[in-house]
């Protein structure tokens, strides 16, 4: 009898603990910190190589630069950050010798300062000025041998004397390696086309007409970089040292304080940051919704933002409806309880205080065929079949909540040149056809005549989340509907990653999210110039599609020459379209959840350095945490009373024996 008291006893404290969930310490709820997850770690920090939307998320905050995207103007337009005023366009003319024929002179704002870091050594760890020269070095980087930048042909080809330095330096490493020695680029070596005129002023010469350079000059490849970071966290040279991929050392809004792989992500509030006001202009609308309240006001907002990894959806959507989170995705399993029919959040959501945002993202999201592969590669009638065997509109229907478009080439809708009307003749579903087309590749009814058995094809994904499961056996049924046997491996997003940067694949899933609004930046993923370890992740080439290619990148998309522009593009959208190289699947909607005390929050494409315009009302916060997780202390009482029930019999039954 005593043992069976300690055991109710013992359930109920267990009953008791279970009403306190709190993820975080009692002060978190007032503290000015912002609380959010994501999937992943990211795969690098280190900016001359990190090029996937979560790495640049986390970089965006830490590294700030030369120019950045208005944050409340619409459509999208770059304005000085780190530059004191826009590039000046330099035209050379006959006579001038120049290094090339365009170019911008660029003039850093005065005061600028890395933060504080032990790579600092001469300072004590005191982060010292940022001068041109750390651009220079930022830029030539991109072209070191040993950096593989993903990005290196880009700038190699653009930047006039950023071949000679990577010719020089591809010399300078094979003759290392002949000595025994370890390979290292000479950046004593000059480049002809970047100029250094003061500490604060300096040019850059392009090899043609580039406008798009410009926005360039807001991503985190051309952020200054200080070479005391990337040579003090260099672990190859310092074992045990963190790597300079997990330690970026910059000049942007915030820190990072803490990074534990796996588990959390902490940036804290730079104290070295320039000055940096929050916007006064915006598009019509913003000041009615309080998005110019802030207007004149010194950024950052917030002290401290947590990042916890989270792998599945669901544990986040709960720490979100709890006030454990300040924003939240929807979850598909929710949907229907979040957002009603007409696309509006649910009352029940609104009258907590949640609010809706909702956009059509410039990302187009595609399965590309690696062309280098003997079997997908070489057989177009194959990768045309398997196009049409994809029924995306199901896909859109089953696990987007009908709230995507059917993509028929790379450019997304509110891009120039995308065509509501443009059909591609193999993104149709289509069973018949792709059974015809099978035929046509030489595998009647899936058949691999070789083998008498269903053709075999490999298809890598990263989604190991429960809906991602889910989407991976739908998509091989759907393959399966035209006799092809489709094996699924599974990788984490970093195994991925370098699997699609090395072409170790057959079959993957890709998605592309515009680096800028041009549709130079969706094209160019299928240009020969790209191709791995480049972001031409298919390795596709085509002649005639690189000419064209070229003609287009540098033109003007209004007047006379954006006709001519428009019709380059089609003919380009009809090469891909024969060729197959991607299966263009969808272009997706964003929908995101935050509660009302997450204040300056609008949704933005192509900007990185986001976090330093939201601000947090912790007063407000706290308040609702406190109302929404009140202990359910009836649920203890209702155990009681179950245990006190079931073992009432037991108990008259051990009396009556005695």
């Amino acid at each position: 009898m005593k043992s069976l008291q300690i055991n109710i006893l013992g359930i109920c404290l267990v009953c008791l603990a279970g009403c306190d969930n709190k993820p975080y310490e009692e002060t978190s709820a007032t503290s000015n910190t912002h609380y959010g997850t994501v999937s992943e770690d990211p795969k690098s920090m280190d900016p001359s190589f990190a090029y996937d939307s979560l790495s640049l998320s986390i970089l965006g905050s830490v590294y700030d630069t030369l120019l950045q995207y208005s944050y409340l103007k619409r459509p999208y337009q770059v304005e000085p950050s780190l530059a004191a005023k826009m590039p000046e366009p330099i035209l050379a003319t006959e006579g001038d010798n120049l290094p090339g024929p365009y170019g911008f002179r660029i003039t850093l704002k005065k005061g600028l300062r890395f933060q504080d870091d032990p790579c600092f050594e001469s300072t004590g760890g005191k982060g010292r000025a940022v001068t041109t020269d750390d651009f220079i070095y930022s830029l030539k980087r991109l072209a070191d041998p040993a950096v593989n930048s993903p990005v290196r042909s880009i700038f190699i080809e653009k930047i006039a004397g950023l071949a000679k330095f990577d010719e020089e330096n591809q010399k300078l490493f094979r003759k290392l390696k002949e000595e025994g020695k370890e390979p290292a680029a000479d950046y004593s070596m000059d480049v002809s086309g970047v100029r250094k005129i003061d500490d604060l002023v300096f040019e850059v010469y392009l090899t043609e007409a580039y406008p798009q350079f410009l926005f360039w000059l807001a991503m985190p490849f051309t952020t200054p970089l200080p070479r005391e970071a990337v040579e003090y966290y260099a672990s190859e040279k310092y074992p045990g040292r963190v790597d300079f991929k997990d330690h970026p050392v910059g000049t942007g809004a915030y820190v990072l304080k803490e990074y534990r792989k796996g588990q959390r992500m902490v940036l804290t509030r730079n104290p070295n940051f320039r000055e940096d006001f929050y916007p006064s202009e915006g598009e019509p609308g913003d000041k009615e919704t309080g998005l110019l309240d802030d207007a004149g006001k010194q950024m950052p907002f917030i002290d401290e933002f947590v990042i916890s990894m989270v792998k599945e959806s669901i544990p986040g959507w709960y720490m979100f409806r709890q006030g454990y989170l300040d924003g939240s995705g929807v979850p598909n399993e929710s949907f229907d309880r979040v957002i009603t029919a007409e696309g509006t959040l649910s009352k029940s959501m609104a009258s907590k205080g949640i609010r809706l945002f909702k956009a059509r993202r410039l990302v187009t999201y595609y399965y590309a065929f690696n062309m280098d592969d003997p079997l997908v590669g070489k057989n177009k009638k194959l990768r045309q079949a398997l196009g049409c065997a994809i029924n995306t509109v199901e896909y859109i229907d089953l696990y987007l909540n009908k709230l995507a478009t059917v993509a028929q080439s790379p450019l997304p809708p509110g891009l120039f040149g995308y065509d509501p009307e443009y059909k591609n003749q193999y993104r149709v579903y289509d069973l018949d056809k792709a059974r015809r087309l099978l035929e046509e590749a030489g595998y009647k009814n899936g058949i691999d005549p070789g083998t008498g058995e269903p053709l075999s094809l490999t298809f890598d994904t990263s989604d190991t989340s429960a809906s991602g499961r889910q989407v991976t056996r739908w998509l091989t049924s759907q393959i399966e509907k035209v006799g092809i046997k489709l094996n699924v491996v599974v990788n984490d997003w970093n195994t991925h990653q370098q699997k699609a940067d090395v072409g170790n694949f057959q079959f993957i899933r890709y998605g592309w999210l515009a680096d800028y609004p041009d549709p130079e930046n969706f094209l160019f993923l299928l240009t020969s110039d790209n191709k791995r370890p480049g972001v031409n992740y298919a390795n596709f080439h085509n002649a005639e599609y690189d000419a064209l290619f070229n003609q287009m990148k540098g033109m003007l998309s209004h007047g006379e020459e954006g006709i001519k522009r428009l019709a380059i593009i089609k003919d380009m959208l009809k090469i891909l379209e024969e060729e197959c190289p991607w299966v263009p699947s969808h272009h997706a909607e964003n929908f995101s959840l935050v509660h009302d005390w997450n204040k300056n929050v609008k949704l933005h494409d192509p900007g990185h350095n986001l976090r330093k315009y939201q601000r947090i009302d912790a007063a407000a916060r706290a308040a609702k945490r406190v109302v929404w997780n009140k202990p359910r202390y009836e649920w203890v009482a209702v155990a009681i009373g179950l245990l006190f029930a079931l073992t009432l019999p037991g108990f008259f039954y051990v009396r009556s024996r005695r």
